[in-house]
């Protein structure tokens, strides 16, 4: 859930109403993630260390801008033996690769919303990113 912080109101434009910087609310939030393991079960766990904000501008969507940043070594899935291993130096290695960020690239008004793309980079490497 993302919590409005500041507003600016138009009655002229589709969209009217959402501009403004809204701010990821941890207490109604959650980043999770389920793993195939093994081939035999899937794996479910999420992040405790995160924020994020989203500014849109109604009147230019191009304009609007979201960015999402989570502590990798924050990985919680019910088994500390596990968490250590993902935290560890073989998936996210934490030691080295803190912080995984997200800023978007571009944001378009569209029928369901706002689609962006952006560039989530994974231990210093980045791959392109388009979410519907």
């Amino acid at each position: 859930m993302i919590k409005r912080k500041e507003t600016t109101v138009s009655l002229t434009v589709p969209y009217k109403g959402l501009t403004g910087v809204y701010a990821i609310d941890l207490g109604h939030s959650t980043i999770g993630f389920s793993v195939r393991d093994s081939m035999i079960t899937n794996v479910c766990g999420k992040f405790t260390a995160f924020e994020g904000m989203l500014k849109l501008d109604e009147v230019c969507p191009a304009r609007s801008e979201a960015y999402l940043s989570v502590q990798t070594g924050s990985v919680v899935t019910g088994s500390r033996e596990r968490d250590a291993h993902v935290t560890g130096p073989d998936f996210l290695d934490s030691a080295t690769f803190p912080l995984m960020t997200f800023r978007s690239t571009g944001i378009v008004a569209g029928v369901d919303g706002f689609p962006h793309g952006g560039v989530p980079p994974t231990q210093g490497r980045r791959a392109a990113h388009t979410q519907p």
